[in-house]
């Protein structure tokens, strides 16, 4: 086995993910539409989120519980719409953190007040899964 790849996978799905990595020398990872509410409209917008669309969420339970399943997973990636729309898309990220090696977020960044909003409330094991782009 690589030695880039030395996580113990604790999930369920990250087991499958991770041997289908090995097998085809890829990365594995979890990609979590969140919502498409969004607090813009814009026409170019390829997941044809917009303002209003509160349900189409994720609830904060059933992500997390993905999240879990998904602990030893290479990467994870939070989309939407916008996901800091979400009341809990802190804990959301969190447990991203604590699941994989590597986080991103997609975002428009209007939630956060400066770039280094995002990283206030994660631990500094967290932030070391955390790489802003």
């Amino acid at each position: 086995m690589d030695q880039k790849h030395v996580n113990v996978p604790v999930g369920r799905i990250a087991i499958i993910l991770n041997a289908l990595r090995d097998i085809y020398s890829q990365t594995s990872f979890g990609f979590f539409y969140l919502t498409n509410e969004c607090n813009y409209s814009c026409k170019m917008c390829y997941m044809d989120s917009r303002p209003g669309m509160m349900d189409t969420r994720i609830g904060l339970e059933l992500s997390l519980e993905l999240m879990q399943e998904l602990k030893g997973i290479d990467e994870i990636i939070l989309s939407g719409g916008e996901l800091t729309l979400l009341a809990h898309h802190e804990k959301q990220l969190r447990a991203a953190c604590s699941a994989a090696r590597l986080v991103a977020v997609y975002t428009n960044g209007t939630g956060f007040i400066n770039k280094t909003e995002i990283s206030k409330f994660l631990t500094k094991s967290e932030r070391g899964a955390w790489r802003e782009i």
